[in-house]
């Protein structure tokens, strides 16, 4: 689930909807494009239920230790959904600085840098925000292809990086893989979560990326 910020997840919503609304129309492969400085977890979730898996959660209690599995398969139109509809999230992703020393992970704690398609997709990692990741559930490889999502997490940079080092990298994830990979996927309709959280003067960001609006910004 998203962990907050959304109760209904708008954009997931609206790739559904239009897949199966629109398709007269010529809407079939749709794009998410995620840009604000929070890994939108939620909507990943709902691209990666596109495929039927089955999870498994180890749990262990003073009495004994168990295995908890989660079916999950939420199909938006029909079995080629997960061939059709493309993720993408770029965010701030590692542990926040509090009083120069390393602090809890950065809100939620998940999307690390990854490129998933039909070569496979790592599976949810399970998050502790102020231990840091652990051991991911177990995720049998799906038997309809697998999701289509990347994930860009930029850690922050030390004080004395280069200004701009933060954007300048942003932008080079954009212009040298996701630009290229949208363009392959050859979407119908692109969506964007475009929050804006991620500008250098909000204090959300915590110190990610900074971005700014000048155009002449390098």
């Amino acid at each position: 689930g998203s962990v907050g910020f959304c109760l209904l997840n708008n954009v997931a919503i609206g790739a559904a909807y239009a897949r199966n609304v629109w398709r007269d129309r010529g809407i079939e492969r749709v794009a998410i494009i995620d840009f604000d400085v929070h890994h939108g977890n939620g909507t990943e979730d709902c691209v990666r239920n596109l495929v039927p898996t089955t999870e498994e959660f180890p749990l262990s209690t003073p009495f004994s230790d168990v295995v908890v599995k989660a079916e999950r398969y939420r199909p938006w139109l029909g079995e080629d959904d997960v061939d059709n509809v493309l993720f993408v999230s770029t965010h701030g992703y590692g542990r926040k600085m509090e009083a120069a020393q390393p602090g809890p992970m950065f809100y939620p704690g998940t999307g690390c840098t990854a490129i998933c398609d039909v070569a496979g997709c790592p599976p949810r990692p399970f998050v502790n925000l102020f231990s840091g990741l652990s051991a991911p559930p177990s995720a049998p490889a799906a038997a309809a292809g697998e999701p289509k999502i990347i994930n860009f997490g930029f850690a922050l940079l030390s004080p004395d990086a280069t200004p701009g080092t933060a954007r300048l990298e942003w932008r080079d994830a954009y212009r040298r893989t996701i630009l290229p990979k949208l363009a392959e996927f050859n979407p119908d309709l692109i969506l964007i979560s475009a929050g804006f959280d991620a500008h250098k003067k909000d204090t959300m960001a915590c110190g990610f990326i900074g971005l700014l609006e000048d155009a002449a910004d390098p």
